[in-house]
């Protein structure tokens, strides 16, 4: 473990706000739509007689607008600081989130509550939250960033089992006001897998209760993803590290398919896209972090952030489509695990970490040494 100031590691030193990062982005912005939708998909379905492309647009709008305002979000914490942006984001998170209770029969309003998501939404996410990890942390950046982000998986593990026992007792609505109160208290590939995971598992003949334990084993897999892959990070070159890791999902789509009534396929099809899941948003921070320092930080992540956030929204939409048109997810999958392989090998084509010695931060921040370049 790194030294720092007054001979202290640096986990001695930021532990405070690597668990005030955790929480918040475990009750933010980025694992409770993915993490409810899957399961009220299918009830919304039932009720409005909506397409699953119709559905899944709601979350695609969600994710765009979200994108969107990512740099100027993450510019806004580099001038004003992470803990009000972040703050008040959750805060505001929570009150949109809790107002799908009142959905109507009504694509617009429905679309119209998942675009006030996204432009309140953003700024609970890693977009802030990792700026203020990436300053305290050099050495152990990327086990740390691992570490924060451990918090969509523990939300992950958690958030399919009470949204099941809130649709058992009040039906889809129910969901939404119940797990709104997660944030309160802290004030195209895998995205449409995410979304549609539930309604895969129910295509192999599970009910609902399955497709939760499926949803819990992809948040297992992006639990251990974020530690093992941030470790990896803090030792090896990163787009080495993330290449292989992005080619798991590629089998894991393999397994997927199909309508087979065989359940041990599905958990490791699910626990691969997890691991996958866990590791790319580490490395948009951790990347983000070697290559272009921490001067303007929350504007270039944002930035980074826009294509990742709108490619990910557009995949249930995708995923949607297909089910609608086939009646499955083969096809999608498919393209999926090509889509897969192309990402993982673009990374590759990333060279050395530049020397970011000279760089100097803005008034106030923390002085943690930059690695040597690698």
């Amino acid at each position: 473990m790194s030294e720092t100031q007054g001979g202290k590691s640096e986990f001695a030193l930021g532990w405070k706000p690597l668990t005030a990062a955790l929480i918040g982005v475990g009750a933010g912005a980025s694992p409770l739509p993915f993490n409810v939708l899957p399961l009220v998909i299918g009830p919304i379905h039932d009720e409005f007689q909506w397409s699953f492309v119709q559905i899944s647009l709601g979350v695609t709008i969600f994710g765009i607008a979200a994108s969107l305002l990512a740099p100027a979000i993450g510019g806004l914490a580099d001038r004003r600081g992470v803990r009000p942006v972040a703050l008040w984001s959750l805060f505001a998170f929570a009150i949109a989130f809790a107002l799908f209770w009142f959905t109507p029969d009504n694509l617009a309003v429905y679309y119209g509550l998942w675009l006030l998501l996204g432009l309140v939404g953003i700024g609970s996410t890693p977009v802030t939250w990792s700026r203020a990890i990436s300053l305290w942390f050099s050495r152990h950046r990327g086990l740390a960033l691992g570490i924060m982000l451990l918090g969509t998986s523990l939300s992950a593990m958690v958030i399919p089992q009470i949204a099941t026992r809130a649709i058992a007792f009040g039906g889809w609505r129910m969901a939404f006001p119940v797990l709104a109160l997660l944030p309160m208290l802290v004030a195209l590939a895998y995205g449409g897998a995410h979304i549609h995971m539930v309604q895969i598992v129910g295509l192999h003949g599970f009910d609902r209760a399955v497709g939760a334990s499926v949803m819990s084993v992809v948040a297992l897999g992006i639990l251990s993803g974020r530690v093992i892959v941030g470790l990896a990070f803090d030792r090896l070159w990163a787009p080495g590290v993330a290449f292989p890791v992005l080619i798991m999902p590629a089998l894991a789509c393999w397994l997927l398919m199909g309508t087979a009534s065989d359940l041990t396929p599905l958990m490791i099809g699910g626990f691969m896209l997890g691991f996958a899941a866990g590791a790319e948003s580490d490395i948009i921070a951790f990347l983000a972090a070697r290559y272009f320092g921490m001067a303007q930080y929350g504007r270039i992540y944002g930035a980074l952030y826009v294509p990742f956030g709108i490619f990910s929204a557009l995949s249930p939409i995708a995923y949607g489509a297909v089910r609608d048109a086939t009646g499955g997810y083969d096809l999608m999958l498919g393209i999926a695990m090509g889509l897969f392989m192309v990402g993982g090998l673009l990374l590759l084509g990333l060279g050395r970490y530049p020397d970011l010695s000279a760089q100097t931060l803005g008034p106030g921040e923390p002085a943690a040494p930059l690695p040597s370049a690698v």
